[in-house]
Order: C-alpha cells, then structure tokens, then sequence
C-alpha cells in the first residue's frame, strides 16, 4: 500500500456500521479470527486485546485511520510525542529569554 513501509503491519478492514454496531470484516498480514467492536456515545471504540498485541499498540501509541474507497485502515501512528517536545530544554542559555527577546525587538514599553 502506498506510503506505507515495507514489512509494517497492516490491518485492512470494511467497516459496516448496523445498530450502532461497527462490523470489521477484513484480512491483515496474518489471520485473525473475524472481531467486532462497538461504538461508544463519544465515538470510540475498544481495539480487540489480540490486535493490540501483534502490533505492539500501548496505552498511548498513535494511530492513524485512513479511509480509502469505503475501507478503513488503522495503522500504528508516528511517535505521540511533538519534535519540538523532544528538544524543549536542550539549549542553554546565558541569558534569560527576556533579555534576547529584548535583544532582538528592542526594549518592552514601560508597564505604568
């Protein structure tokens, strides 16, 4: 599938929603029994325990839909955390950020 790495899991499924009831009728890369799960009134659902465990899916890990000719595809998502998070508190200073922003856009007005 396009824009998907080679050797990733995927789980390809139809998704059919009757009486509230998502239907998830599909094949991945290796056979899991057919599983159902039910949408709540905030519109989630519960990943069925064996899905979570052959993709490695903790409390947290992102995950992406993809809605493709009326097929969803969930696949596990890039890192939760944001780049700039990871780098946040590298950079050390010797002078306050104040005093660069000061620096940069000239003295703050006053305060009365």
């Amino acid at each position: 599938m396009a824009g998907v790495p080679a050797g990733h899991p995927i789980v390809k499924a139809t998704v059919c929603i009757v009486s509230g009831v998502l239907e998830v009728k599909g094949k991945a890369d290796y056979s899991l029994p057919n599983m159902k799960s039910t949408i709540s009134s905030k519109g989630q659902i519960t990943v069925p325990a064996e899905i979570r465990d052959k993709l490695g899916l903790l409390p947290g890990t992102v995950v992406v839909f993809e809605l493709h000719n009326g097929t969803v595809l969930l696949r596990k998502g890039g890192q939760a955390v944001h780049p700039v998070d990871r780098l946040y508190g590298t950079l050390k200073l010797s002078r306050s950020t104040d005093e660069l922003l000061d620096e940069m856009r000239g003295p703050r007005p006053k305060r009365r």
